[in-house]
């Protein structure tokens, strides 16, 4: 949860410090002196202190990130032999050098500015969508945080950010760089191409008992089942405790009445507004309308048309001078106005199309509105059904006990991997944050106790592993048939192999593509001769189902007329082709969203090279010995 919180609140900052500068620490290490006598503090850059907490939080929090990639909750020494207390040092110096320059260069943050960050936060918005004081103490006290040490965190990464935006805030790749990638991105190939399968071994192949049997012994980790969890788990959200039916008509009136903008569509006007040059001018193309010129006339004769006039169908408030907003919605249907005194000079208006006011009566939104109320009440409710149930499991009650005195029930999974899958290959749905919830299950023993997961901000889910089904090696009888079938497929596999390989042989020998085909493959139902296929010009980021990626990966990297085979993008068969390159016609541009992603990667290194130079310019003092003591004892 403190790293949501970090990363909600940090931005880029949180990712590159994280992330690259993690990375280019561990490349260029720890400049200055390390030495102790730091006293209780882990780092010390200058007068920038890092004490054990904070490496602490650092370093469970890396270890637990580890941990989910390897499925499994690593050691401290088995952590540490990956290079996690290393890294862990190089995050904090990182953050240190850092928050010593943030501080010569007096760089800081308004308490209103500090106020506005957190308060954007939406891990803190109660059921209504606000912020909410009582949320942020219940949030922080999930994860043992006191709220002092939060503000503090979040002013630091604010003044952090300070000194990404001023590094490279607004860099941007050259030209060159970006006309290069393009000409990559844009380059095309054209396939001549025939997709073969099972239809060119003439005779399936049939395994005896002596392949069976060696098949088995050469794949024997394919028939381990993966280890499962019987898993008890109680799911609390307000959608889970909500009683729309309990909600009273005053209630409903009440709220409707609050909420009557929201079911309410504004009145809406085509307003036409001819601009004129002084006020001389304004007077002389209102007295011809009085005399009954036409507006259109008016509008041609100053050399405009009515498009250059009409400023859309728009609400009043979409109309920013107040005094033409008034103005064109008191005016009636084609009728022109007087001449009104706008911001940048007079103008004449006339609307040709009103669309009123709309509101939808309540019984049209009375169900939305009372699941609305509903589901606001529960969540009110959730905080204390949460504490109802951590009292109870206090008290020794199992799950189901708890449950029940919450008026809730428990959800039962007799087995499931950590994929999220049960033995027969269907997938568990329906459960909010399931990896996070299997990622701790798979942690965790029988009957241990342990913390309820957040679901977002108001929400919970308790478990409790049941029972562990222990992977096995399952026994040649009991998966023969499956055996024979994928002894089957992988001999078929070859002989399509060996049958497209022969053709690729002959056309590269200079025989015609077509002709080898004719030649080679058996004919289609219809008795005719199997023909390549041609395809249009393709680019190599274009997703093609019916070649595939391999065949493309492959074409994309042979020189042009070159004859090859891939698997095919239809499981089992293998693509036989030709390819042909071709540049590109009326290219387009990169697409913005790519040239951001480059700039930002660009912005990042940049920023990674500024504190290195920091790093390089720092006294920077490392206490060996407290870190020791700290992964000793914890």
């Amino acid at each position: 949860m403190l790293d949501a919180l970090r990363q909600s609140a940090g931005g880029p900052f949180a990712k590159v410090l994280i992330g690259l500068l993690v990375a280019s620490f561990a490349v260029w290490g720890i400049s200055g002196s390390i030495l102790g006598g730091i006293g209780y503090n882990v780092i010390q850059v200058g007068t920038t202190n890092v004490g054990v907490m904070d490496y602490q939080l650092a370093y469970n929090g890396q270890l637990n990130r580890l941990s989910r990639e390897f499925q499994r909750r690593l050691t401290r020494v088995e952590a540490n032999q990956f290079g996690l207390e290393q890294m862990v040092i190089a995050q904090l110096v990182s953050g240190a050098v850092l928050d010593e320059n943030a501080s010569k260069m007096g760089l800081g943050l308004s308490n209103d500015q500090l106020a506005g960050l957190i308060g954007d936060d939406p891990n803190f918005v109660d059921a209504s969508g606000q912020f909410s004081r009582a949320q942020l103490q219940l949030v922080l006290r999930q994860i043992g945080m006191s709220e002092a040490d939060y503000v503090e965190n979040q002013k630091q990464i604010a003044v952090r950010n300070q000194i990404l935006d001023g590094a490279a805030g607004a860099f941007a790749m050259p030209k060159t760089f970006t006309n290069a990638l393009e000409a990559y991105q844009q380059e095309e190939r054209i396939f001549e191409y025939v997709v073969i399968g099972e239809e060119v071994v003439a005779d399936i192949p049939s395994p005896t008992e002596e392949d069976i049997s060696t098949y088995y012994e050469t794949n024997k980790p394919a028939y381990v089942p993966p280890q499962y969890r019987k898993l008890e788990i109680i799911k609390l959200e307000a959608e889970d405790i909500a009683k729309p039916e309990e909600i009273t008509e005053d209630e409903l009136q009440q709220a409707y009445e609050d909420s009557l903008a929201r079911y309410s569509t504004s009145e809406k006007r085509r307003v036409q507004q001819l601009v004129l040059e002084n006020k001389e001018q304004a007077d002389q193309v209102y007295g011809k309308l009085n005399s009954g010129a036409g507006f259109e006339d008016i509008v041609s004769e100053l050399g405009k048309s009515l498009t250059d006039v009409d400023i859309g169908l728009v609400e009043k408030t979409g109309i920013p001078d107040q005094n033409i907003a008034d103005s064109a919605f008191a005016l009636e249907l084609n009728k022109p106005s007087d001449v009104v005194d706008g911001i940048f000079g007079p103008v004449i208006l006339r609307v040709t199309e009103i669309q009123e006011e709309e509101v939808k009566p309540l019984f049209e939104v009375e169900n939305e509105l009372r699941n609305d109320l509903a589901l606001e009440k529960a969540a009110d409710e959730v905080f204390d059904l949460h504490d109802t149930i951590e009292d109870e499991l206090a008290a020794g009650a199992g799950l189901s006990e708890a449950a029940s005195k919450a008026a809730l029930k428990t959800t039962v999974f007799d087995a499931v991997d950590r994929g999220g899958r049960r033995p027969d290959g269907t997938e568990v749905t329906g459960i909010p944050a399931l990896e996070e919830l299997l990622r701790q299950a798979f942690d965790t023993g029988i009957d241990i106790e342990t913390a309820p997961i957040l679901l977002g901000s108001r929400g919970y889910i308790w478990f409790r592993v049941v029972d562990i089904i222990d992977e096995r090696q399952k026994p040649l009888e009991e998966v023969r048939e499956d055996v024979r079938s994928a002894w089957i497929a992988t001999e078929t596999q070859k002989s399509i192999r060996e049958t497209a390989d022969k053709i690729v042989d002959r056309i590269r020998g200079g025989r015609n593509f077509s002709d080898v085909l004719a030649e080679m493959l058996p004919p289609d139902s219809l008795g005719n001769s199997v023909t390549s296929k041609m395809s249009g010009p393709i680019r190599r980021n274009t997703p093609q189902p019916d070649l595939g990626s391999q065949v493309l990966e492959a074409g994309f990297t042979s020189v042009d007329g070159s004859i090859h085979v891939a698997p095919a993008a239809e499981a089992g068969k293998f693509t036989i082709f030709k390819v042909s390159k071709r540049k590109a016609e009326g290219a387009d541009d990169l697409d913005d969203a790519l040239i951001a992603q480059l700039n930002e990667a660009a912005a990042d290194d940049l920023f990674t090279q500024l504190v290195t130079d920091f790093q390089i310019r720092e006294d920077i003092r490392i206490n060996r010995q407290l870190i020791e003591q700290i992964n000793t004892y914890n």
